[in-house]
């Protein structure tokens, strides 16, 4: 993952308490194919960069992000499906979101529903968590 060399480029740009409210998009977060970033021609590409809901590396990330910056902190990442749902071969993770608050506590999260065509070979349809 991506995760540090992000945040060290933005770093001298973030200032503890100036901000609200900092958004991530997946493609800044988790590793894509170099040549191509955030496409994935099916599931055996994406499924190595999927990762489980609060505990995975971009959870992790943003909540320690939010809790210094002091500001509630939003990521996109694609999120591994649970075992019982994990039996379709045309999916191999939600497109989803979490949301953490200042103190680094996790406020909520998302499944994209509404698929772009770059979703449609990976992307299992969602609903708010």
């Amino acid at each position: 993952m991506a995760l540090t060399g992000v945040y060290h480029s933005l770093r001298p740009y973030l200032v503890p308490g100036t901000s609200l409210l900092l958004r991530f998009l997946k493609r800044e977060l988790t590793a894509g194919h170099p040549d191509i970033g955030y496409i994935f021609h099916g599931p055996q590409d994406i499924r190595p960069f999927a990762e489980q809901p609060r505990t995975g590396p971009t959870s992790i990330f943003i909540k320690e992000l939010a809790t210094q910056l002091r500001c509630h902190v939003i990521a996109g990442y694609p999120e591994a499906l649970p075992d019982d749902e994990d039996d379709d071969p045309r999916y191999a993770a939600y497109n989803s979101a979490i949301i953490c608050s200042p103190s680094g506590e996790y406020v909520g999260g998302g499944r994209k529903t509404n698929m772009f065509t770059a979703d449609l070979p990976w992307c299992k349809p969602g609903a708010f968590l």
